[in-house]
């Protein structure tokens, strides 16, 4: 709860002099107090109050400007609460954790109670949104009225339905109450009491509510975060120069989130995280998180490029780093959020659409190996420099692995759904030469990523070289015997309309 003082002049006893009650007097003190969230509304009280009150008797107090240091009640604030009768908390369970609703205002003014002498009988009075809180049991409560299925109306309207609030309401009876106490200090001085009208007093209590009713159509109503974030907080060693993240470092977020990685816990080691995910996509996992999240350590925007297959589905993600905190510790907090890449829908006939896909395959896997200018030819990767062979290694493995996902989008995963559109032979010759290479280049790949040196990076890049150069001997005729069929496919399949 927050607490500031926005008033008068500091309260002394004096008698007045005549025909003058403006000076410095002993006065009703009331003490608004309410979570940052609920200033709006703390403010539609303090103003309604004020208006309607004698204010050469009421002394009202509110935060407007935040003079609490972290926990620490100030001076200032601690000898307003001596001097409170009232004190009201505006209460609409939106509080952040540090700010409940027995704060420290309260737990102050409940213990100056018990040691203070003051003309008007001391109160605590909530004024809440739907429900009193579990701790207030047993205090004074004043529902600020407004159901959420009035929040659409226009303001005539709900002025309109206003007009209902009489002198019998609870908002009426607590001004009421305040306006008595109001004439005890009067009287005290021997003047007479000041005359309220229960019409103005009504009055009062339907502006104070209007202008609740204004504050919170402003409100948000709920707040939907279609997007998945983890948060990677490293307290380690971390510089532009690094290699990996530390193992120490904590990775957490949401089960909806953290399942996309086939993971559980909501929160876990980042060395546990690399050691538990799936051998198929670790590696790559690792790799292209480290590389968002390093790359924004020597510039202002980070490689928010990097994309990511996951799940049982292999769904596409991209990973993209949206904030960037350090803390005086040393301490380091990366939030990155996963949006998920739309999937194009399938037009046409099932079959039509296979062939298709399947020639699609076919031909960006030839795009990869077999065409010079393509950057995972072996001659292309056996010239670059080492930094160049790890981009390009990452850059490998995720193809791979758009590969491996579209073919099992499409149900081109199984060997034998390829019979439909060519032989056995070839098929086999495909899957059994093929299948082992990829593995052994996926292991090359990860060794270059794990190379600590240039000299194991160099071998890593060696080994990428070679197993490239054997997919190149081994597959290259049966890929384009493949296309061939496909095309020859595709091409039946449309002068049969697609049926």
């Amino acid at each position: 709860m927050k607490s500031v003082r926005r008033t008068d002049k500091a309260k002394q006893s004096a008698t007045p002099t005549s025909g003058d009650v403006s000076g410095n007097l002993e006065k009703l003190g009331i003490f608004i107090s309410y979570a940052s969230e609920d200033m709006q509304l703390a403010l539609a009280i303090y103003n309604g109050i004020k208006a309607h009150l004698d204010t050469d008797f009421t002394d009202v107090w509110i935060d407007v400007e935040g003079m609490r240091s972290g926990f620490d009640l100030k001076t200032q604030i601690r000898d307003q609460l001596k001097q409170t009768d009232i004190l009201i908390v505006v209460y609409t369970g939106q509080e952040k954790e540090s700010h409940g609703f027995t704060g420290l205002e309260i737990g102050f003014f409940l213990r100056e109670q018990d040691e203070t002498n003051r003309p008007a009988e001391p109160r605590l009075v909530v004024f809440y949104l739907d429900k009193m809180p579990i701790v207030a049991a047993g205090l004074k409560g004043i529902r600020l009225g407004v159901d959420k299925t009035e929040m659409a109306l226009e303001e005539a309207a709900y002025r309109k339905k206003l007009s209902s609030v009489d002198d019998s309401h609870a908002l009426s009876l607590f001004l009421r109450d305040l306006e008595e106490s109001v004439n005890v200090f009067r009287n005290r001085l021997s003047l007479p009491d000041q005359p309220y009208l229960p019409d103005a007093r009504s009055l009062a209590a339907q502006n104070i509510l209007f202008d609740i009713f204004k504050a919170l159509q402003t409100r948000k109503d709920f707040e939907v975060n279609p997007q998945r974030k983890v948060i990677l907080a490293v307290e380690g060693d971390l510089t532009k120069d690094s290699a990996e993240l530390p193992g120490s470092s904590t990775m957490s977020g949401d089960q909806a989130t953290m399942s996309i990685f086939g993971i559980a816990e909501t929160s876990i080691l980042w060395k546990d995280f690399v050691d538990s995910a799936s051998s198929q996509f670790k590696l790559i996992w690792k790799s292209t998180i480290e590389r968002v999240v390093l790359s924004s350590l020597d510039q202002l925007e980070a490689d928010n490029s990097q994309i990511i297959v996951a799940g049982y589905d292999q769904d596409i993600y991209r990973l993209i780093l949206t904030k960037r905190i350090r803390y005086n510790n040393g301490a380091k907090e990366f939030h990155l959020y996963l949006v998920k890449v739309l999937k194009p829908n399938p037009l046409g006939n099932e079959r039509t659409t296979r062939i298709l896909k399947a020639l699609g395959l076919c031909c960006r896997f030839r795009f990869m190996f077999f065409e010079s200018a393509s950057e995972f030819s072996s001659s292309f990767f056996e010239y670059r420099t080492i930094a160049q062979s790890r981009d390009s290694a990452r850059s490998l493995i995720r193809e791979l692995d758009f590969l491996s996902r579209d073919s099992f989008e499409a149900k081109l995963n199984d060997p034998g759904a390829w019979v439909d559109f060519t032989n056995w032979q070839t098929v086999t010759e495909i899957s059994r030469v093929y299948l082992p290479l990829e593995k052994r280049l996926r292991e090359a790949a990860s060794h270059m990523f794990d190379a600590v040196d240039d000299a194991r990076a160099g071998a890593a890049q060696k080994q990428i070289v070679d197993v490239i150069r054997e997919i190149e001997a081994a597959i290259d005729k049966p890929n384009m015997t493949l296309i061939r069929a496909l095309s020859n496919a595709l091409m039946e399949n449309l002068q049969s309309k697609g049926r």
